[in-house]
């Protein structure tokens, strides 16, 4: 027998779950922990393009790994961020 279980049923099984022990606060809430599964899907489609196998060097790959992170599930639909930045060559002294 199968069982279907809704993403807002399985979301607040977890948020149950999750609590922090010790108190302080009571349960994770909702809005964290889909912004957790949003950054580790990020975090997720970077590794997929190779982003972590290099430390970043210069501003734009440091920047296009930061926003690949934060649009998250996007990135399996099609976005693409690339950042490109310029930072100032220091003069000659």
């Amino acid at each position: 027998m199968r069982v279907l279980v809704s993403i807002g049923q399985l979301l607040s099984r977890l948020g149950t779950v999750c609590a922090f022990p010790g108190g302080g606060g009571g349960d994770l809430s909702r809005r964290t922990l889909i912004l957790f599964v949003w950054l580790i899907i990020g975090a997720a489609a970077c590794g997929q393009r190779g982003y972590f196998s290099d430390v970043p060097s210069s501003c734009s790959s440091g920047a296009t790994i930061a926003a690949t992170m934060v649009t998250g599930p996007l990135n399996y639909l099609g976005v693409d961020p690339t950042i490109t930045c310029n930072w100032p060559t220091p003069s000659p002294s």
